[in-house]
């Protein structure tokens, strides 16, 4: 598990468009870039931390944890037998 999939598991509704209504786009709009896409989910992240609706998936928090532990783990035996 990659520290990305972290937050590709959080639903998190985005930016809203003219008409007010969350995740709703124009017909004309641009598809978004890559960095567009990423600067609306940390400003929807954002109000979601800010509003006190950001919930933590402490499962998730758990297994990235290990998973990082156990390449730290792997990276540092590497480094030593050489």
């Amino acid at each position: 598990m990659s520290g990305k999939s972290f937050l590709k598991n959080k639903k998190i509704t985005p930016p809203s468009d003219t008409t007010g209504k969350p995740g709703t786009r124009s017909r004309a709009a641009k598809p978004q870039s890559q960095s567009e896409s990423k600067l609306a989910k940390i400003k929807a992240l954002k109000r979601a931390i800010n509003e006190g609706s950001f919930k933590v998936d402490a499962e998730i928090v758990a297994d990235q944890l290990i998973e990082t532990t156990r390449q730290n783990l792997r990276h540092y035996i590497k480094k030593i037998s050489h």
